[in-house]
């Protein structure tokens, strides 16, 4: 019989330290001073050869209704049933593509940004992009679990992408305008979560794909603010998506504030031995000098765990195992469900693992390792003959003995 083996593995974090603990800590109070958020950045001419950006404002500034409650099913906002000058939103926030001679034809007298026709081009370039993928550091408000951005002169892309543009070359405008955002992540739902903005232009924000904030239109900074306990249909716990997507269509300003706690750090990554089917299961942690069999599967589920000690499910399978000083035949398989089996072909000696996790989407995230040792003793015997009485094996004639 085969005994139970406890096998747990805690990989912490660089600024978490190297103590080990077992199930999921509360670590909130060593939260980092800054959080890094991957974004996206799509910059677009502002001199007016794109029909939708650039485009002076009306008296009515915050537009809603202009995307549809749901995204599309790339995660994407689309138009929805009162645009403004946004009938080609589609192409907003998707990298260009060539051959679509189309523009939106609009009438400025009055400017109510409802297309009145589509106009064919000679050339194919009014939409037009550059993508450009970086991150923005959130600081730590306080000792509290937010995290804020505040920008009150928002030029990412100054000096890149299609540079500043001719109408605001030489003056106080003298930015890259006319570029759109977005952030993609997912969040485990706890009671208590907000997310606050201020700034310009266009901001459409969606919680478990429904829009949550909704202040379209071309304006001065302007607030919003949404409790994600008032969302419906949403179960603590459990992982959500969060898309955020802004706009900048005006050569005049650039605003932004972001403050929320909807985005939380990897802290640590625990690992726990485990028997099919029954993968959930998290009551057999994995000792640092632990034993396993040769010819048995030694099956691993591993989970990732932020900083406030909450499960991150989301990034379980950008965990990698390597197997290093290994005499025994292992092999290692990362299995589909997002688990890792262990089989070694030969006893008596020990394998060396280390998990290794990065955030995938974070290109400033640190990596987080932790090496255990593993002690492969002997497998059970495959089978056992007891007879009553030897066998005796005659030797056939047309045999012939070797000297």
């Amino acid at each position: 019989m085969v005994k139970k083996i406890n096998f747990a593995l805690v990989a912490f974090c660089c600024y978490l330290g190297s103590s080990g603990v077992l199930g999921p800590p509360v670590l909130g109070q060593q939260l980092p001073d800054t959080l890094w958020v991957p974004v996206t950045y799509y910059d677009f001419h502002a001199d007016k050869s794109n029909p939708e950006f650039e485009v002076s404002p009306d008296n009515t500034p915050i537009h809603r209704g202009m995307v549809a409650d749901t995204l599309d099913s790339e995660r994407k906002p689309f138009l929805g049933p009162a645009p403004y000058f946004n009938a080609y939103i589609a192409k907003w926030f998707r990298p260009w593509v060539a051959g679509d001679f189309t523009i939106p034809h609009y009438t400025y007298a009055p400017a109510n940004g409802v297309p009145s026709g589509i106009d064919t081009l000679n050339t194919d370039t009014s939409f037009i992009n550059i993508v450009f993928h970086d991150s923005l550091p959130f600081r730590r408000v306080g000792t509290t679990t937010r995290y804020a951005y505040d920008n009150n002169l928002f030029f990412p892309l100054d000096g890149k992408g299609f540079l500043n543009d001719e109408r605001g070359a030489g003056t106080a405008n003298n930015h890259n305008y006319s570029f759109t955002m977005e952030i993609h992540t997912n969040f485990t739902f706890q009671a208590g979560m907000t997310f606050t903005f201020r700034g310009d232009d266009d901001v459409w924000a969606f919680i478990n794909n429904r829009l949550a904030m909704d202040i379209g239109g071309i304006h001065n900074a302007s607030p919003g603010e949404f409790s994600v306990d008032t969302l419906p249909n949403l179960v603590p716990g459990r992982s959500y998506k969060f898309d955020f997507f802004s706009a900048e269509r005006h050569l005049t300003a650039s605003t932004i504030h972001i403050e929320t706690n909807l985005f939380t750090p990897p802290g640590l990554v625990q690992m726990y031995h485990v028997t099919p089917p029954n993968y959930s299961d998290l009551s057999n942690p994995v000792g640092n000098l632990d034993s396993a069999f040769s010819g048995t599967p030694f099956n691993l589920a591993a989970h990732v765990f932020d900083s406030t000690g909450t499960p991150r499910p989301e990034y379980d399978s950008a965990i990698t195992w390597t197997l290093t000083d290994d005499s025994m035949g292992t092999v290692i398989t990362k299995n589909s469900n997002d688990t890792t089996t262990l089989l070694s072909g030969k006893a008596y000696g020990w394998v060396t693992l280390t998990a290794t996790f990065k955030n995938p989407s974070d290109p400033n995230a640190p990596i987080y390792t932790k090496t255990i040792h593993i002690y492969i003793g002997p497998g059970k015997p495959n089978r056992i003959n007891i007879q009553n009485s030897p066998v005796i094996a005659s030797l056939r004639t047309d045999q012939k003995i070797r000297a």
